[in-house]
């Protein structure tokens, strides 16, 4: 995990959007090879909160890779494997950066969310992840890059609407898990 632990750090600054791919390729073949390929092996139900289709969103729609190569490097950091089933917990940006905020206000007893936009504010900032602190137009490509996937491939995922209360958001996505293991 120590290259996912570089890729998120605030303080890994330009990094190119082709080294931040291959990172974070590096990391999901080492993870394939060591946790989900043994786990299938031994017929366990494998969850990730990640996998491909985060390569596709954030480094294709979100960075301006070339989504042809992302596949085909997808692919051979996988060995072809591919989820069965995608949740996409669909979230409009400002909301999820709100709650990120929000999140990181709770961990740093920073009182207001407006502190935030104050440059002398550092605590709060330290404590967002390097995509956390990417442009609201960036995230606004990662969503639309989601949501197309989710277009492109709809029988592989569910797409719930995580507006609304956790509690119904974990109800339909244990329900379309129950639904696809039958």
């Amino acid at each position: 995990r120590t290259l996912r632990n570089i890729l998120l750090s605030p303080e890994t600054k330009n990094l190119e959007p082709t080294a931040e791919l291959m990172l974070f390729a590096a990391d999901r073949a080492q993870h394939v090879a060591e946790v989900i390929r043994p786990a299938l092996a031994r017929g366990a139900l494998v969850i990730c909160d990640r996998f491909t289709h985060s390569t596709v969103a954030y480094q294709g729609y979100g960075r301006g890779l070339p989504l042809p190569m992302l596949h085909d490097l997808n692919r051979v950091v996988t060995g072809g494997l591919q989820p069965d089933l995608v949740v996409l917990l669909d979230l409009p940006p400002e909301i999820a950066l709100n709650r990120v905020q929000e999140r990181s206000e709770k961990s740093t007893g920073t009182a207001h969310a407006d502190e935030l936009k104050q440059p002398e504010e550092q605590s709060l900032s330290e404590t967002l992840d390097r995509f956390e602190q990417q442009s609201l137009a960036f995230h606004r490509a990662v969503r639309q890059g989601f949501l197309s996937m989710a277009a492109e491939e709809s029988g592989r995922f569910v797409t719930i609407d995580a507006t609304s209360p956790l509690e119904h958001v974990v109800e339909q996505a244990v329900s379309a898990i129950r639904e696809r293991l039958v």
